[in-house]
């Protein structure tokens, strides 16, 4: 999920490039997300920016958290400040910190350490 629709392109390509079979929804709105998680459930991993219009990545942290999601949740962001990776890392869902640009190795060393994302049998 990013408000940048070049982001989410970029990111579902390399996604794509990575483990082709893999299913990727990708979002610009951060309430879309959450009425998702409200219809579905848990998803197997969100990536998601902290910076959004309306709905913010950590009013949908929050919200993830009141609502029991108990999928992961990796930030993709550009902001390097070590108190907003500290403030993620906080939240349990959180299972990692991606800073933009993000290159092909850090994608796939983050989705290599998740545990609910089972891309190879």
């Amino acid at each position: 999920m990013d408000d940048e629709p070049i982001a989410l392109f970029i990111l579902t390509k390399m996604l794509q490039k990575l483990y082709p079979d893999l299913k990727v929804e990708a979002y610009t709105h951060s309430s879309k997300i959450l009425s998702l998680i409200e219809e579905r459930g848990t998803h197997q991993v969100i990536f998601m920016d902290l910076t959004m219009p309306s709905l913010s990545g950590w009013d949908l942290l929050e919200a993830m958290n009141g609502h029991g999601y108990g999928g992961e949740v990796v930030i993709l962001t550009s902001s390097v400040n070590i108190e907003d990776r500290e403030r993620a890392m906080a939240f349990a869902n959180v299972k990692g910190y991606l800073v933009k640009p993000v290159t092909l190795d850090e994608l796939q060393g983050q989705l290599e350490s998740l545990d609910g994302l089972k891309l190879v049998e």
